[in-house]
């Protein structure tokens, strides 16, 4: 929203979108922006700051918002990295982009 801050706006799509409430919040990717086209036809051009937080509660009850989010699951992040590496396709371009993005980035951490 206009004026909101970042943080604050964060909060608030996560709980629009999946109904979840995290703390702990840090930015990974300040200048992640992408423009793509997905199988669909969908044109994204955006400026999307990626953040990482921690869930407030252990095992929270996950609520997606069906017009914001098609499907999910938890997964380990090894295993995410590599269904992205073996089927991109399977994923938007810009997951694709972004979790190669976070995945060198956590790998220069380590």
């Amino acid at each position: 929203m206009p004026g909101e801050p970042m943080l604050d706006a964060v909060r608030r799509r996560l709980g629009l979108e999946l109904g979840l409430e995290s703390s702990n919040l840090s930015c990974l990717l300040p200048d992640f922006a992408y423009t793509a086209t997905d199988v669909s036809g969908i044109v994204e051009n955006e400026i999307c700051p990626v953040y990482e937080g921690r869930l407030l509660h252990p095992q929270p009850d996950i609520h997606p918002n069906p017009d914001e989010v098609m499907d999910w699951k938890w997964v380990p992040w090894d295993d995410l990295t590599r269904a992205v590496q073996l089927t991109p396709f399977a994923f938007s371009p810009w997951a694709v982009t972004q979790i190669g993005q976070l995945d060198d980035t956590r790998n220069q951490s380590q």
